[in-house]
């Protein structure tokens, strides 16, 4: 009875975990066509095909929703970029695999960029820190000491130039945003053209 009792729970765990899922997706979509002061519950449950009340059997209210829709798209983001990473061989293919990757997760996936973009204006409280001594910032500078190392790099501020090019490829998402037809991938190039040639050693 009690193997029969796990197996509902788990069922019902991966249903909810689904369905939490979906609103969220749903929420995404919604504030990146209708903004996030016109994006109510009402409207999300409408675009999931559930009633208002499903909404919020799973969260507390419209702020919980949006800090979960904004960490979503971060992670999502940081994912993404990881992987790339990791599987690059060395410090300037780790490096320019930074870049890429975000770029590259950009283009992919327009209405959680908006999405994030609203949520920055309207609801800064529900932002992860994705700006300061964040965890990708912290690889980036880890990735550079692996090049000077290797000798790839030579002697710079990590920090500063880690936090240059976070700066640099956040202004790529406000550039996409009022121009959706930005070459993303000559774009993120460039990009890597100018910060390696800053650091690599000559």
């Amino acid at each position: 009875m009690r193997s029969e009792n796990g197996a509902d729970e788990k069922k019902r765990s991966f249903i909810e975990e689904a369905r939490r899922a979906q609103i969220v997706s749903c929420a995404i979509d919604a504030i990146a066509e209708e903004g996030y002061v016109q994006t109510s519950l009402a409207k999300i449950a409408q675009r999931a095909g559930i009633s208002k009340g499903v909404i919020s059997y799973h969260f507390a209210g419209k702020e919980e929703l949006i800090i979960q829709v904004a960490a979503q798209v971060v992670a999502n983001g940081e994912a993404h970029v990881r992987s790339r990473v990791e599987s690059a061989p060395d410090a300037t293919s780790k490096l320019s695999a930074f870049i890429e990757s975000n770029l590259e997760f950009l283009g992919a996936n327009r209405n959680q960029l908006l999405a994030l973009a609203q949520i920055a204006a309207y609801a800064r409280y529900a932002v992860p820190d994705i700006t300061g001594a964040d965890i990708m910032l912290s690889a980036m500078e880890r990735v550079i000491e692996m090049g000077q190392c290797a000798g790839q790099f030579r002697e710079v501020n990590r920090r500063l130039v880690a936090t240059s090019i976070r700066a640099a490829m956040d202004a790529v998402a406000e550039l996409l945003i009022s121009d959706p037809d930005l070459d993303l991938g000559q774009y993120a190039r460039d990009l890597c053209d100018l910060f390696l040639a800053a650091i690599r050693k000559t």
